[in-house]
Order: structure tokens, then C-alpha cells, then sequence
């Protein structure tokens, strides 16, 4: 009777015999995607499988196929491709990617993927002497959102001003439609399409005056720079994003103030006679206190400053009097 440590040996030397009989064979392995795939609703999307080791596939049956063996994503046989046993869903949205097949890697491109597509799919490959299989998950989630500035923007005549929006989550929006408007979503500010700036279908009065800042694209980020705004930029603005298979837009405000600087004047023109009035008590003060030196000096001074304040506080009253018009280089103009 045979021990246990030469059952274990014989055990051992038929497993080597059998995979190297194996191999000898030209036996393959079927790979294909390692992780769940995830997409968005109207993305394509690739499954890639391949051979190990690398086999010549041209002569095999290639099988895609969606939850069971015989639900029909896509079919290679006989060196062509079989649509007329695809499931009716998958029709007209499937390429097989044969670049690879002569090192056993092909890969299927599902087209503008659904809700519906969601679930496990499969690739089979079938030399007629030897087939295996791999499976994996679709995972569709729902498409991206447009995300515009949160609160009213806020700027100044003659300004320049940012409006920045993105898509979430993240998408390369490289190959869609961006547009920015004005109230409505036919009056074009900028228009960015196929790859460059439409110029041509700009509102007249934003022309030469708008640059869209694109440098964040392919993470869906896409800024617009006004350039000098003016009162009549102020309203509503948004933007807009299309995928051709999906649209969304944001919307937000653009308040437009006159430059604070040109209230400054009220507060100088407070500011100067009571500053004035200062170094005058503090000139009396001194003359007082050296009375000795009280003399007409000390009164031609006092006489000079008293004429100097008076002078102050009647701009002040002139002042509350005036006009005030802008120039057209943003000056402001005094007029009695």
C-alpha cells in the first residue's frame, strides 16, 4: 500500500503533466476589464478582452454578450461581424475594435450609453477547440450638472469681470457646445463650438470685448472675461453646455455700480476745513500761551488762517450746490 507522501507526489506530477499538455495544446485565458466600468448617460463607452497568452483571434467566434450567454451584444464569426443577431437595444450602437485581434485584443465600443444599460456584460472567445469567458459590471450614473457663480456678481464701469462655470462631476467638455447669453438664450455673449470661438454670431455690443478662458476645459471648466463693462452690461447672464445627447444651464446677475472714487470728494471736501480748523486752534492756543509774542505777527497769522477756513467752508456750501457729470474718460466734472 502506497503511502500518503507518494500519493501526494503522484498527485503532484500528474497536475504538472496535465498543465503542460495543456499548454502544449495552444490553450489561451480570456481577460477582460478588471473593475466595474463606470459611465455617464450618453457616453460611449469600451469593453476591451484579450488572450493569454497572446493568440491569434481572426479565425475564433468573439461573443459580447449582456447577462446570459445567449443575450446577443455583439458577434464576430467567420471573420465578419453578425448584426442581424444583436438584441434590438444594441443595434446600430456597437463597433468591434479589431486593431489588436492578430495578439488576441479586441475590444467593443457601446455607443451613447442608457440607464437601461446598466447590468453584467461578457466577452466569449470560441476556437472550436478551446472557449473561455470573463465577466464584468456596467455601472451608469446619472449625467453632469452646470454650476454658475452662487450670488450676484458685482463690478464697476470700465471693470473687467469673470464669470466661471463647471460641470459636475468633472467632464471634458472639449467637443460641446459652451454658451454664454444674455436674459435669453438667443442673444449670444460668446459661443464656443466645434473646437473654437463662433465671433461671428455675437450680440454687436459685446464684439472685441469677450475672451473665453479655457485652460481648465477638460476637467469642464470654462470661464468668460467681460472686458470694460458698462451700466448697460448689468442684467442677467448664463451659460450653457451641450453634450448633443444631454443640455445644461446656469444662470446668475451682474450688478454694474459707478467707481466709488467719485463720492470721495464729499468726504475731502468735509475733511480739509475741519483739519484746517484744527491747526488753527492750535495756533491761537500757542500765541495765547506765549503772550509776550501776542502781537501783530501773531494776528496778521491768526487773520491769514480765519481767511484760509473761510474759504473752506465756503466750498463746502458751493459744493452741495454743484453738478456732477462724468467726462468720457470717467472724470468727474464740477459745475455751479
Amino acid at each position: 500500500m502506497k503511502s500518503f507522501h507518494e500519493s501526494t507526489s503522484t498527485a503532484l506530477v500528474f497536475m504538472l503533466a496535465f498543465s503542460l499538455l495543456k499548454l502544449g495544446s495552444g490553450q489561451w485565458q480570456v481577460t477582460g476589464p478588471d473593475n466595474s466600468i463606470k459611465a455617464f448617460v450618453g457616453e460611449d463607452v469600451v469593453f476591451s478582452c484579450s488572450l493569454s497568452p497572446k493568440t491569434n483571434a481572426e479565425a475564433m467566434e468573439v461573443r459580447f454578450f449582456r447577462n446570459r450567454f445567449s443575450a446577443i451584444v455583439h458577434l464576430y464569426k467567420a471573420g465578419k461581424d453578425e448584426e442581424s443577431v444583436q438584441m434590438p437595444e444594441y443595434q446600430k450602437r456597437t463597433e468591434l475594435l479589431k486593431d489588436g485581434i492578430v495578439d488576441g485584443i479586441v475590444s467593443l465600443k457601446l455607443k451613447k450609453v442608457t440607464f437601461p444599460d446598466a447590468g453584467r456584460y461578457g466577452c466569449w472567445f470560441d476556437s472550436k477547440t478551446h472557449q473561455e469567458e470573463a465577466t464584468w459590471q456596467l455601472e451608469v450614473s446619472g449625467q453632469w450638472q452646470v454650476t454658475g457663480p452662487h450670488n450676484s456678481i458685482k463690478a464697476f464701469v470700465g471693470e473687467d469681470v469673470v464669470f466661471s462655470c463647471s460641470l459636475s462631476p468633472k467632464t471634458n467638455a472639449e467637443a460641446m457646445e459652451v454658451r454664454f447669453f444674455r436674459n435669453r438664450f438667443s442673444a449670444i455673449v460668446h459661443l464656443y463650438k466645434a473646437g473654437k470661438d463662433e465671433e461671428s454670431v455675437q450680440m454687436p455690443e459685446y464684439q472685441k470685448r469677450t475672451e473665453l478662458l479655457k485652460d481648465g476645459i477638460v476637467d469642464g471648466i470654462v470661464s468668460l472675461k467681460l472686458k470694460k463693462v458698462t451700466p448697460s452690461d448689468a442684467g442677467i447672464y448664463g451659460c450653457s453646455f451641450d453634450s448633443k445627447t444631454h443640455q445644461e444651464e446656469a444662470t446668475w446677475q451682474l450688478e454694474v455700480s459707478e467707481m466709488p472714487s467719485q463720492n470721495n470728494s464729499w468726504y475731502a471736501a468735509l475733511v480739509v476745513p475741519a483739519v484746517v480748523l484744527l491747526v488753527l486752534g492750535i495756533i491761537v492756543g500757542y500765541c495765547l500761551w506765549k503772550r509776550n509774542f501776542f502781537s501783530k505777527c501773531c494776528m496778521n497769522r491768526m487773520q491769514v488762517h480765519l481767511v484760509s477756513l473761510s474759504m473752506s467752508l465756503l466750498k463746502v456750501i458751493t459744493f452741495k450746490n454743484t453738478k456732477v457729470s462724468h467726462g468720457s474718460q470717467g472724470e468727474v466734472v464740477l459745475g455751479l
